[in-house]
């Protein structure tokens, strides 16, 4: 090895083992196929939400010309009910962004602590006689 690999080696010890780079490797793999989920969801609520704000607005308009009848009251409460609808879609978006943000976060810091108890316990073997 050249001298900036020894001391790299020195200081950090010897490279991951094999069982905790396979556990790197697999939970970076599930963080990807999610943000991959999220971000299909993410165009489908966002299509759905266009959809749901045209649709309202077709209400409201139907709605306002038959504002004296049961039939523009009607309209106007189906706009209202669709427009909170996709709303609700959006927040559910939210949520599952912020759940997943933590997801990886954790998962991330469970396998640094895994690293770190991998190299104190290769330290410990070390040390004894």
């Amino acid at each position: 090895m050249t001298k900036p690999q020894d001391e790299l080696y020195d200081m950090f010890g010897p490279p991951l083992t094999s069982g905790l780079q396979k556990a790197r490797t697999g939970a970076l793999e599930d963080i990807a196929k999610r943000e991959k989920r999220h971000r299909i969801s993410k165009l489908v609520t966002g299509g759905l939400w266009i959809y749901l704000v045209l649709l309202s607005t077709i209400f409201l308009v139907i709605g306002g010309m038959h504002a004296e009848t049961l039939k523009g009251i009607y309209f106007t409460a189906l706009a209202c009910f669709w427009l909170l609808s996709g709303a609700v879609y959006l927040g559910r978006l939210w949520v599952d962004r912020l759940r997943l943000d933590i997801e990886r976060q954790n998962k991330l810091r469970s396998l640094e602590q895994a690293e770190i108890i991998a190299r104190l316990e290769r330290l410990e073997r070390q040390q004894r006689p």
